[in-house]
């Protein structure tokens, strides 16, 4: 159990990314796992499909002006999500084709996808993968410690989608 300044946050056979801003507002996505239970004093809620997120927004108590929070991306010892694959059905496919500097927790298969949670144990970390449609190459991804780079098989520039 997790206990924020404005709720408190059971896991169960899973993994959440908890998020407490200064202002006291928590938000928490079901990575990973069975469910999710945020209780707050505006009440319950659970949640059992990952990928869904409970936001509460509590006011701060008087003489708090703030509340600081740590984050766990994308340093040493952090927990990532990474979804491999498009889906999009028979003609779509993925291959991994590297898992450094991190150590695999668990792993979800089906629809096209493979979803991977690891935790990072090295600062140089990356988790690459090739999608093919129809058997031919179409890209290259990876992600890394400053987010998920794409390379097109047709070779044009890299492009970078950053942590958020």
């Amino acid at each position: 159990m997790e206990v924020t300044p404005s709720a408190q946050i059971a896991v169960r056979g899973g993994i959440a990314l908890i998020d407490t801003e200064t202002s006291g507002r928590t938000t928490a996505p079901l990575l990973y796992g069975d469910s999710l239970q945020v209780s707050s004093a505006q009440g319950s809620q659970q949640i059992t499909r990952p990928g869904f997120a409970v936001t509460v927004d509590t006011p701060l108590p008087a003489g708090v002006s703030e509340v600081k929070a740590g984050c766990l991306m994308p340093g040493p010892f952090s927990l990532v999500v990474i979804s491999v694959g498009l889906g999009g059905g028979k003609r779509w496919g993925y291959e991994i084709t590297a898992e450094r500097g991190v150590t695999v927790i668990g792993r979800d298969q089906g629809h096209g996808r493979e979803t991977v949670v690891a935790i990072v144990q090295d600062q140089d970390w990356q988790i690459a993968w090739s999608v093919f449609k129809d058997g031919a190459l179409t890209s290259q991804r990876r992600a890394q410690i400053d987010g998920v780079w794409t390379q097109a098989a047709d070779g044009s520039d890299p492009e970078l989608l950053p942590w958020a």
